[in-house]
């Protein structure tokens, strides 16, 4: 594993609640543990194999040959990390294709939009304060994290707000009165059940903490040289792992960070009952029943339209996600090492340098060869004709 990986901050969590446990595990089997975690992490990671490749596609070229088998395993582990989802330290958002509501009622397409302008704002609310999204632009549109939480504000506080207020205050598109008014008293009904959820939710936790806040009143009140002695109950019915489960929650009780939590998930549920009851009291307003000079077709095409920006708004913060998740995949972080080496073979039974010398031996003999008859024309004896007159 390179050093900064994408799992490294996983295996610190995991390291860091191993040794908040605090159950005597000493430094070296500490490093035992790990030590060979990382080992079989590897060995199973690691596949042989040979890739071969003939010389004469590429012309005899070995450096082009060298650059297309290293190719190979990176494309192949990047593309394998990618559709395994390894690469997805930050979860991509909805598709594009089921924000466009295929309903023709416009209450239900309405409220559909509202619901999917929501989880978005929600998405980008949660990412917008993360170091690693906050200055990556969409490379498509252009857009950064900052411009999608105005855009979408802007889209919810003068379109979808609008939207629905009118469609359901009014009833515009809308079958018949009876209709609108079933649909107003049936999602009441829904809220109102969502509330008592909430309610209950938020009482519970309330005890919680008050509780905790009483446990450390009763160990202010008891001084530094008194002990608060319990009777001693030997029960060897208990197995260990029962015991060291009560030991872990009685530490995660007194830890502080836990409490936080606690309160934390608290004023979730308080701001999700204060937004439920904001929605119980738009729906409990008696409707104006002015639809008829309402036009629905309008109405429609706007809701289509709004859908059709929450879309792109959602391709944007897609191709954000993207371009983090692949950053994982740069020369300082990546999950994959190509080991080994590329050597050329020789198929056939001579070699290159075999060969070589053979066609070096006969040119040579060749030479020699026209040298040796050139030399013998030259050193052969003459013989002179006489000629005899008649």
């Amino acid at each position: 594993m390179a050093p900064g990986f994408a799992g490294a901050s996983r295996l610190d969590g995991v390291i860091a609640n191993l040794a908040a446990q605090d159950k005597g595990l000493s430094v070296a089997e500490f490093n035992e543990a790990i030590a060979a975690y990382s080992q079989t992490l590897s060995q199973s990671a690691r596949i042989n194999s040979t890739l071969l490749l003939d010389l004469s596609l590429v012309n005899g070229n070995m450096a082009k040959a060298s650059q297309i088998l290293s190719d190979i395993p990176d494309t192949w582990a990047t593309q394998a990390i990618k559709n395994r989802g390894v690469l997805n330290q930050i979860q991509p958002t909805l598709s594009s294709q089921i924000i466009t509501a295929e309903e023709q009622d416009l209450l239900i397409k309405v409220n559909i939009l509202s619901d999917t302008h929501k989880v978005l704002s929600k998405i980008t609310n949660d990412y917008i304060n993360s170091p690693l999204l906050n200055d990556i632009a969409d490379p498509s549109s252009g857009y950064k994290l900052s411009d999608l939480e105005h855009l979408l504000g802007t889209e919810g506080k003068y379109r979808i707000a609008i939207l629905k207020e009118i469609v359901i205050k009014s009833g515009v598109g809308a079958d018949s009165e009876i209709w609108n008014k079933g649909f107003r008293e049936a999602r009441l009904a829904e809220l109102e059940r969502q509330r008592d959820s909430l309610e209950r939710m938020v009482t519970v936790y309330n005890d919680a903490l008050i509780q905790f806040s009483q446990q450390d009143d009763s160990q202010a009140q008891t001084g530094p040289g008194q002990s608060q002695t319990s009777p001693q109950i030997y029960s060897p019915q208990y197995s260990n792992d029962l015991v060291n489960t009560l030991l872990q929650l009685g530490s995660k009780m007194a830890d502080p960070e836990y409490r936080k939590e606690l309160l934390e998930k608290k004023i979730d549920f308080s701001s999700d009952l204060e937004s439920v009851i904001s929605e119980i009291e738009f729906y409990q307003s008696e409707s104006d029943g002015k639809s008829a000079a309402l036009d629905s077709t309008k109405i429609s095409q706007l809701i289509t339209d709004s859908s059709a920006k929450m879309a792109g708004l959602n391709d944007a913060l897609t191709g954000i996600i993207q371009v983090a998740n692949n950053s994982s995949l740069s020369d300082n972080g990546q999950l994959y090492d190509l080991l080994g080496s590329i050597v050329e073979v020789n198929s056939s039974n001579l070699s290159s340098r075999l060969l070589l010398k053979l066609i070096l031996a006969f040119m040579m003999g060749s030479a020699v060869g026209v040298f040796v008859i050139f030399l013998r024309r030259v050193t052969a004896p003459t013989s002179t004709v006489d000629v005899l007159g008649s």
